[in-house]
C-alpha cells in the first residue's frame, strides 16, 4: 500500500505541471484508495481541480483504456495488466519534461 501511495504522489507530481496549464488533472484509480482529504489537500495546494474517476477491476479499466482518448493524465492499473496494457501503446512515456 505504501508503494502504492508513493508511486501515485510521484506520478501526479510529474502530471501537475501539465495539469497546472489546464487547471485540471484527471485520475483514474482504484476505489478506496485514496485517503478523503488528500483531493481536497491537492487542489488546495495547486490550485488545480481533480477529476477523480474510479473503477473496481482491471478488465473494467483495460477495457475503457482500450477504448482510446480516455482523457486521463494518471491510470493506476495493478502492476500485472500495467506491462500488457504498456506494451499495448495504451500509455503515453511520463518524463520530468512533460
Amino acid at each position: 500500500m505504501k508503494t502504492t501511495k508513493t508511486m501515485i504522489i510521484g506520478a501526479i507530481t510529474l502530471t501537475a505541471s501539465t495539469a497546472w496549464a489546464s487547471g485540471n488533472l484527471n485520475v483514474y484509480h482504484w476505489s478506496d484508495y485514496v485517503a478523503e482529504d488528500t483531493i481536497s489537500n491537492f487542489e488546495a495546494r495547486t490550485g488545480i481541480t481533480v477529476n477523480y474517476d474510479v473503477f473496481d477491476s482491471n478488465e473494467v479499466l483495460e477495457a475503457k483504456m482500450l477504448t482510446g482518448a480516455s482523457g486521463y493524465d494518471v491510470v493506476v492499473p495493478s502492476i500485472e495488466f500495467l506491462a500488457r496494457q504498456a506494451q499495448a501503446g495504451l500509455y503515453a512515456k511520463l518524463t520530468r519534461a512533460n
